[in-house]
Formats: C-alpha cells, sequence, structure tokens
C-alpha cells in the first residue's frame, strides 16, 4: 500500500477541497485575564475556570464570557440578561457593605449569602455570649426562597470576619465545604436566588439551615430519588435486536461554542429513536438529561448540541413498534477544547458526502457547510474515501491576508490488536481555507480498522495542533 498511496499525493491535493467557512465574531471589550477571579469567580466551575484561564486572545476571552451569559439568560428573546443584572447589582452591593479585611465583600460567607438570595427580611444582632464575640441571624421568608422560611446565623471570629458557624458545612478557614460550595453555585446558576427545585435547599435543610424558625419543615423534592419523566430516558438499558450505528463529531461554531454533531443509523429506517445528553460527572445523572432534537435524513436521525468542554454521557433508545422492542446504548463522548484563540482542530468525519449547505437549517449543517457522515465509518472496497474537518485559530500572513497551514495525514491499519502505519503520509502545504474536505479513491487498500492522524502547523504563526479520526475498509 506504501508505494501506491504514495503515488496519490498530487490526486489527493487537487482532492482536496477547501471552503471559507468561519466569521470572525465582533469587536468587544477584553474582559481581561482576571475576569475570572472577581466576583463571577461564585458562578464558575473550576473547569470554567480553568478554561478561562488558558484563552490566549483577547478575542476568546469576550467570546467566552460572552457565551457564558447568554447561557444562564433566563428571557434569551429579549435584549436585558435580568440574570446578569440581577448578579451583578448584588456583587456591588455585597462589595459595598460586607469588605472584611482584604476579602471583598462578594467572597465572604454574607457575602455569597446575599448574592443568592438577595436582602433578607431581617438581620438580628444577638449577644456576644453566643458565640464569644457576637452573631447576626439572617432570615429570609418562604416567598423569598421559594422552599420556606430560611435562616442562616454568621458567628463574628476573633479576627473580626463573619462567618456561618461550623457543624453546618462551613470548614476550619471558614470557606465552605466544596459540596455546599457546589450546590450553592448551582443554585445560583439554576434558580437566580430561588430555592425551589434545588438541591441546595435539600442540603439545606438537612443541615437545619431551614424551618430554624420553628416553621414545619417544607416538603422539598429528593433530588436523588426523583422519577424519571414520561418523556425523559428509558429507567432502565434492555437491548433489543439489531444493530445501532451511531457516531458524535465536534466543530467550532462562530461564537467559539462547542457543536456536537450527533447522527444515528437504526438497523430499520422505521425505528423510531431519541437521544439525551448530561454531563458524566453530574450528581443527577440520567435525571440531568436534555433531550436531543432528532431530525430524519437520508436514514439516519441527526440532531445538533451546543456543549461546553468536558464529558458527557449520551444515551440511544430506539423503539421498534412492530417488535415491541427497544434497544439501548449508553456512550461516553468527550467535547474537546475549541475556541481558545489558538490554532485547533475538528472531529474528522467519515463522510457520505460534504460541500456548501443548502440551508443553515438542514440537520448536518455545520456554519455554512453541510456535512453528512457514515456513522459506522464503513467504505467498501472501489469506494471513495471521504474525511472532513475544519481548522480554527490560524493566523493570517500579513502579506496575502490569507492563513497558510501545513496539513499532514498519516493512516494506520490494526493488525492483530497492534496499529501499523500504511503508506507514506499525505501532505496538503500552505493551505489557506478554514473547512477541507479529502476524497481518496481505496479500491486496493486491505480492509480493517483504521485511524487517521492529522497533524496542522501554521506557518505564520509557527504553532501546531493535531486531530484524529476513524474508518473502515471493507469487502463490497
Amino acid at each position: 500500500m506504501g508505494a501506491r498511496l504514495g503515488a496519490r499525493e498530487g490526486r489527493l491535493r487537487a482532492a482536496l477541497a477547501v471552503w471559507v467557512l468561519l466569521a470572525l465574531g465582533a469587536a468587544g471589550e477584553d474582559p481581561g485575564r482576571r475576569w475570572k477571579d472577581g466576583p463571577v469567580r461564585i458562578l464558575l466551575t473550576p473547569a470554567e475556570s480553568r478554561r478561562y484561564a488558558r484563552l490566549e486572545t483577547p478575542e476568546a476571552r469576550r467570546l467566552f464570557v460572552q457565551r457564558f451569559w447568554a447561557r444562564l439568560d433566563p428571557e434569551p428573546a429579549t435584549a436585558r440578561n435580568e440574570f446578569r443584572e440581577t448578579f451583578e447589582e448584588r456583587a456591588a452591593e455585597a462589595s459595598r457593605r460586607f469588605a472584611e479585611s482584604v476579602v471583598p465583600g462578594w467572597a465572604t460567607d454574607r457575602g455569597r449569602a446575599f448574592l443568592l438570595l438577595g436582602e433578607p427580611t431581617e438581620i438580628r444582632t444577638l449577644d456576644p455570649g453566643w458565640s464569644g464575640t457576637g452573631r447576626e441571624i439572617w432570615t429570609w421568608s418562604a416567598e423569598q426562597t421559594g422552599a420556606g422560611r430560611l435562616e442562616i446565623p454568621f458567628d463574628r471570629g476573633v479576627d473580626g470576619r463573619m462567618r456561618i458557624p461550623q457543624g453546618t458545612g462551613v470548614a476550619d478557614d471558614g470557606h465552605q465545604e466544596e459540596e455546599i460550595q457546589d450546590l450553592w453555585r448551582r443554585a445560583l446558576r439554576t434558580g437566580a436566588g430561588s430555592l425551589a427545585q434545588s438541591a441546595l435547599a435539600i442540603r439545606l435543610a438537612e443541615r437545619n439551615w431551614l424551618g430554624t424558625s420553628g416553621d414545619p419543615l417544607p416538603s422539598l423534592p429528593v433530588v436523588a430519588g426523583r422519577p424519571i419523566d414520561a418523556d425523559g430516558p428509558p429507567a432502565d438499558a434492555t437491548a433489543g435486536a439489531g444493530r445501532l450505528q451511531e457516531g458524535v463529531w465536534f466543530f467550532q461554531a462562530r461564537d467559539a461554542s462547542i457543536v456536537a454533531l450527533f447522527a444515528l443509523r437504526p438497523a430499520d429506517p422505521d425505528q423510531l429513536s431519541r437521544a439525551w445528553i448530561w454531563p458524566s460527572d453530574s450528581p443527577e445523572g440520567v435525571r440531568g438529561a436534555r433531550p436531543i432534537p432528532l431530525a430524519v435524513e437520508e436514514g439516519m436521525h441527526a440532531g445538533r448540541v451546543w456543549l461546553e468542554p468536558g464529558e458527557y454521557e449520551v444515551r440511544w433508545a430506539v423503539e421498534d413498534p412492530a417488535r415491541k422492542s427497544r434497544t439501548v446504548r449508553s456512550v461516553l463522548v468527550s467535547a474537546p477544547e475549541l475556541g481558545v484563540g489558538g490554532l485547533a482542530a475538528s472531529s474528522v468525519v467519515p463522510a457520505e458526502r460534504f460541500g456548501p449547505a443548502p440551508s443553515a437549517d438542514r440537520p448536518f449543517a455545520i456554519g455554512s457547510e453541510e456535512i453528512v457522515p457514515r456513522p459506522d465509518g464503513a467504505f467498501r472496497r472501489g469506494e471513495t474515501l471521504r474525511l472532513y474537518l475544519q481548522v480554527y485559530g490560524a493566523a493570517e500572513d500579513p502579506t496575502s491576508g490569507e492563513p497558510r497551514v501545513d496539513v499532514r495525514f498519516r493512516f494506520e491499519r490494526q493488525v492483530r490488536g497492534r496499529w501499523r502505519r500504511e503508506g507514506n503520509p499525505l501532505v496538503v502545504r500552505a493551505a489557506h481555507g478554514a473547512s477541507m474536505g479529502l476524497a481518496l479513491p481505496v479500491g486496493d487498500w486491505p480492509t480493517g480498522e483504521y485511524r487517521v492522524r492529522v497533524d496542522l502547523r501554521d506557518r505564520v504563526s509557527g504553532t501546531s495542533a493535531v486531530t484524529e479520526g476513524a474508518f473502515r475498509i471493507v469487502d463490497g
């Protein structure tokens, strides 16, 4: 295969179609590298904070902040973002009222409570005998919390700082335990001040923070044991007949977020299918899953969702009404880091075809391109192997105004459980597009499992990136 593959390099260059796909985002103010260290750090998950720290350009940081607040907007159709306005107003007020020594007011225990619930109905100051130096008890009404009357005590330490006392979810240094901090963050991000239906309300109840004034403890939903809705994921994974062919590929959207393209080809095109996705480390598991809208196109069920980088679990459910059977598959996928400002590439997609999209509403449309995948990645001998990828973050040549990226394809075939190089690398030099498609005849390729590694080098900036894909060659 080596010599024959090397001889095709000239044809490869002719077959490598390139289209400019992605538009630059609008210019905007750089939030700065320290944005994550301000009041918003109460909302950021550790993974989000790490991703922001790795962003290399002002544009990447601006788009991150834009996406972050957009995800928390309770009314996306309106021009205002009520959540952001409320949070920033409360953060400014907390900073003004609760600053302690070198700790900004929004980062104190009282500041966090104020951010979550707003102004308490009542603040009582008790005799110093309670804790030796004084105690404040903040009270919120049931109307404010949405989950019953709430009281939180704050004790003044010898250093003058007001802290939630030990035994109520606070470590010795006065910082909330990781579990409480995570629940607090989730409540802020999902309820904008309401504890109703939140895991934090349950945790607070366990800590006796709810109902401490003598009111009966409100009836709270037990999130961990909540039954799955009728329209939600199936409660069990009962395998049925037939083989599912599914695939997931990741791209960068115009706003630098990640688009996941899903495709499922059931054994029978008349079968019904549904799909859900949730973070693999979600404490709610399938109960926190969100559905993936699927459309039927060319015998496949296709869908797109926008994600943050991280590990996710995807569950497919295919139902055969005629046989009254259900096939369920649960797979783990990893959404990569894209949109950080440096050279990067999408997944490599084994494709039926690719080209300009007739409409952005098409199930397989990614930006201005349409990529129709092969979920099983199988190509018959005699067919044309089609692989597709997109390149992001390439620097522009100051003379031509266009990027120049060297692209090298390296193929490997699995032989007796080990990967062996097949043929010579195929190289395209100084490519200047964001969208690349490879079309290559595979009439004489050995059958088997293959993988392709794509190495990219930006001639302008000197940076590099790598992406990989997989496919199969089968007998015709």
